[in-house]
């Protein structure tokens, strides 16, 4: 039982650093670079990698649907799990922008992360901000960039209450 609580641990603390290395030479790459595609690449391509195999996790993809670049794409997921991310991350082949909840934007380095790579907040207690961050996702479809929304909102257990 020691062994798999400690396990659990370094585990635990292996991600959050590997997570806040990530974000931070994600935000660095923004402001050098000015472009938020270059941190979007560096979570596809690093970030959600290193996730998983910390996970000690295999994502395996199915044959089938290709992204053709320079098409935006809405992608819709259930959120079971906080590694939906970034298995969102590295299963989809191309920069995505999340639609995330509002109180996201307030966290250290993941909201600073959020912000440099244009993800979309949304106030889900405030209508009229809603809409308009719906409003805000729909431009950025429109420009090009592919979105990533959550419809129930926040992680669920399967089968359970939304």
């Amino acid at each position: 039982m020691l062994r798999v609580v400690v396990g659990s641990a370094l585990k635990w603390a292996a991600f959050g650093l590997h997570s806040l290395f990530w974000m931070n030479a994600a935000i660095l790459s923004r402001v050098v670079t000015s472009n938020a595609n270059v941190p979007l690449f560096l979570a596809r391509r690093f970030w959600g990698q290193g996730c998983l195999q910390i996970a000690g996790a295999r994502l395996e993809i199915a044959p089938g649907f290709v992204p053709e670049l320079g098409k935006p794409y809405i992608f819709a997921m259930n959120h079971q799990s906080m590694f939906d991310i970034p298995v969102a991350f590295v299963a989809i082949p191309i920069n995505l922008r999340f639609i995330a909840k509002k109180v996201l934007r307030s966290i250290p380095f993941l909201g600073w992360y959020m912000r440099a790579t244009d993800m979309i907040f949304i106030d889900r207690r405030n209508r009229e901000q809603a809409v308009r961050s719906l409003a805000e996702a729909c431009d950025l479809i429109r420009g090009g960039h592919s979105v990533l929304v959550y419809p129930e909102g926040t992680r669920a257990r399967p089968g359970g209450p939304i």
